[in-house]
């Protein structure tokens, strides 16, 4: 992100709900808004999985209350987020902050009885299908309250709902979704490059599905103006619609209005 707005890259890839913060001056970037960030593309609505022991009893996230618990991988966004959706729910449990590996080991070992971590589109991360292996887990769900009080206080962050077995193994459910795409800055990319980009994404997508296969899941046009969070690029706004995708006025930035 620093780099990016000191002209040293012309393009970046995050997680949205950072993008926001950045581009609204909240958070860490408390009082120095990017304000000429823009959004291009969703590269994948990645599953935040709450994760615990499925002998621990908890079935809601109220019951987090008080139990060891790993709100994600010490210093990542995904514990960021953790702990600013549990802050929004009033939800207070003994936070074991610790590296991916302590956090796993603990709930293997029942010293603690799960974590937050992020997959993929609609899977599980591989870390977690390992500890399936050994540890019979459940995934926690968010219900309606919970997403709006959530959203209430922290807009930037998106939910999905799953159906039965959409996730392998598991009933429906709803979860956070990290999204994950690349951004710009409004005058980093002409629009005639962010079209070019664009052009390749939508049309020549294997490329991206050799190497991650879930952004075969992804409608990327559609996905893209639905979980989005900050205006797009200009030129991203002239290739969505040529491929008849209608723009929210939300993504329209300031530029083209």
């Amino acid at each position: 992100m620093n780099r990016i707005g000191r002209g040293q890259i012309d393009m970046g890839l995050g997680t949205y709900a950072t993008i926001y913060q950045a581009y609204k001056g909240i958070g860490k970037f408390d009082g120095k808004p990017m304000e000429k960030l823009r959004g291009l593309w969703v590269h994948a609505p990645a599953l935040q999985a709450w994760v615990v022991r499925d002998d621990s009893g908890v079935k809601t996230l109220e019951e987090l209350a008080g139990r060891q618990f790993t709100p994600g991988q010490r210093g990542s966004a995904t514990e960021q987020l953790g702990i600013q959706m549990l802050e929004a729910l009033d939800i207070k449990p003994d936070l074991f902050r610790a590296s991916l590996a302590d956090a796993v080991a603990a709930v293997k070992d029942n010293r603690s009885i799960g974590y937050v971590k992020a997959g993929g589109t609609a899977v599980l991360d591989g870390t977690t299908l390992e500890l399936m292996a050994f540890t019979p887990i459940r995934l926690l769900n968010f219900e309606e309250s919970h997403v709006a009080a959530i959203k209430e206080k922290f807009p930037f962050i998106n939910f999905q709902h799953y159906g039965e077995n959409e996730v392998d193994g598991f009933g429906a459910f709803t979860s956070p979704v990290q999204v994950i795409g690349q951004f710009a800055l409004s005058d980093s990319l002409t629009e005639e490059q962010a079209i070019a980009i664009l052009e390749g994404v939508v049309d020549n997508p294997q490329p991206q599905v050799s190497a991650f296969p879930s952004f075969g899941k992804l409608d990327v046009m559609q996905d893209s103006v639905d979980l989005i969070t900050i205006p797009l690029h200009a030129g991203a706004v002239k290739f969505y619609r040529s491929r008849g995708i209608e723009v929210p006025d939300r993504l329209i930035p300031p530029e083209m209005k």
